[in-house]
């Protein structure tokens, strides 16, 4: 059993690490991956000026993300600078080198999440629950595709799970280096991602009802507290340089801006664009979580009116605090008018853990589980062949939904099959209008910039539409329809030609 285990446990890393890893790089581009890029760069600048009160630069505020941005900067410069490598590669090649090494010291972290999440839930509920969450939840198309990008809230959606399976453990009495870790947990998430600082008061208030004395209530919440804003100061310089705004930005003005639907990351408090209607998250978990996900979850129901019948309530109490939190984030992003698909990777790792749990009860005998498990390894390897690079695309075919498009989902795919289109019909050295240049411009040779700048005395060989609906009098005029290229379903682009 135990060597059964092993080759189990070594193919699904071997699976899950490819798959994380394989040509990092030439997949989806988001343009909050340019904006974190840019902004890792200025960071990295006024720290070492020491202009520590300039550091506030995103209401996120991906502290971490910015970290691992300004590792993958050095890393590249120190190779080409220091031993010589990347001295002969092109402009356009350099951007996409920094662009990748970007990407990998971030990747690298949330593996290193994943694996330590696996192990507590392994800890917490045995092997094959353990060794389940790990497959699906590296091998869950969203979360792969949010993994390979380099804004995503995935980091601190780990930070928290991992968080609230610590002090899920916590035994009632005494172990306060728990609440210590927990603490520092929780400061590094929160300077990821702001909104995470919602978990503090749930974990406080499940302190609170403990039956426990006073005194040793409040001496474990002093150290939870006290760790987590020492972890926050000491590993974000912009409390060093402007104390009270970093406060107010991190535990205020996030929550004030994020939930009238303000764009808050360039200052200027503009209405966003991601107002949608009230189902849209509801719509999104229906049609995005992968068909191994649902079918968990479908089991872990039957699994939960089974034991409500019998009275089983000690199986089912276990689960309440893993309920709880999601919930809360549910709640809260649902109350917000601006809603983002990938604020729903807070309530990923639970939702999987529920639906291993619900494929283990179901796999009673090892030998089904085993089989469980090739299953998903072989199936998700054939659907990624056709995925890759961009997994974002990814839209699960057991929903009834038809209408249901992932076009506002996928915003950033494609680009890297757009410029092999473009390099096999037009050739290698066009100059290329397009919106989204800063996508296109990391794989294509030639020469791309912003249709925005476009006016009626540039030159250029193609116009690129994204959308169909984009109005521009200079390409009508001067232009012909010359091909769609569509690489995936609801990815169009729209090819014009210079007349």
């Amino acid at each position: 059993m135990n060597k059964s285990r092993k080759i189990l446990s070594f193919l699904s890393l071997t699976v899950v690490i490819f798959f994380s890893f394989y040509r990092l790089g030439l997949d989806s581009v988001t343009t909050d991956d340019t904006h974190f890029k840019n902004w890792s760069y200025v960071f990295m600048k006024e720290y070492e000026q020491k202009k520590y009160d300039r550091l506030y630069v995103s209401v996120q505020p991906g502290v971490l993300t910015i970290y691992t941005n300004i590792l993958g900067f050095k890393s590249f410069y120190f190779l080409r600078d220091k031993l010589g490598f990347f001295q002969d590669i092109t402009e356009t090649q350099t951007d996409l080198f920094i662009h990748i090494f970007s990407k990998i010291p971030k990747s690298v972290l949330v593996l290193l999440c994943l694996i330590a999440a696996s192990l507590l839930v392994k800890r917490v509920f045995g092997f094959r629950i353990g060794l389940l969450f790990f497959l699906l939840m590296g091998l869950e198309p969203f979360v792969l595709g949010n993994t390979r990008v380099i804004q995503t809230d995935i980091l601190p959606a780990y930070l928290v799970f991992i968080s609230t399976l610590i002090f899920y453990r916590i035994k009632e009495k005494g172990n306060y280096y728990y609440y210590a870790l927990v603490g520092t947990l929780l400061g590094l998430s929160n300077i990821e991602k702001a909104s995470t600082v919602v978990v503090l008061p749930i974990f406080l208030g499940f302190i609170m009802v403990r039956r426990e004395s006073i005194k040793v209530k409040l001496l474990k919440m002093i150290t939870l507290v006290s760790v987590f804003l020492l972890t926050m100061i000491l590993l974000f310089p912009a409390f060093w340089g402007n104390l009270s705004f970093t406060f107010w930005r991190l535990f205020i003005g996030s929550f004030i801006q994020g939930v009238k639907g303000q764009d808050a990351e360039t200052f200027t408090y503009a209405t966003t664009a991601h107002v949608r209607q009230w189902y849209f998250y509801f719509r999104f978990l229906y049609n995005q979580l992968s068909e191994f996900t649902l079918v968990g979850l479908f089991s872990g129901f039957i699994f939960l009116v089974r034991n409500s019948l019998n009275k089983n309530y000690d199986k089912l109490s276990k689960y309440i605090f893993l309920v709880v939190v999601p919930l809360i984030f549910l709640l809260l992003f649902q109350l917000s008018t601006k809603k983002v698909e990938r604020f729903m990777l807070y309530l990923f790792p639970f939702i999987i853990l529920y639906a291993s749990s619900g494929i283990v009860w179901v796999a009673s005998r090892y030998k089904l589980f085993t089989i469980i498990i090739v299953t998903i390894i072989t199936i998700r390897i054939v659907q990624f062949i056709f995925l890759f690079p961009d997994f974002l695309i990814y839209r699960n075919f057991l929903t009834l939904d038809r209408n249901y498009s992932t076009n506002y989902i996928s915003w950033g795919v494609g680009f890297y099959k757009l410029s092999n289109f473009l390099e096999t019909t037009y050739g290698f050295n066009k100059v290329i209008y397009i919106g989204d240049y800063q996508s296109l411009r990391l794989f294509y040779n030639g020469f791309v910039l912003d249709k925005e700048v476009l006016d009626i005395n540039s030159y250029y060989d193609l116009v690129i539409k994204t959308n169909e609906q984009e109005d521009n009098k200079i390409i009508l005029e001067s232009s012909k329809l010359d091909g769609i290229y569509s690489p995936y379903k609801y990815v169009n682009f729209y090819i014009y030609k210079r007349l």
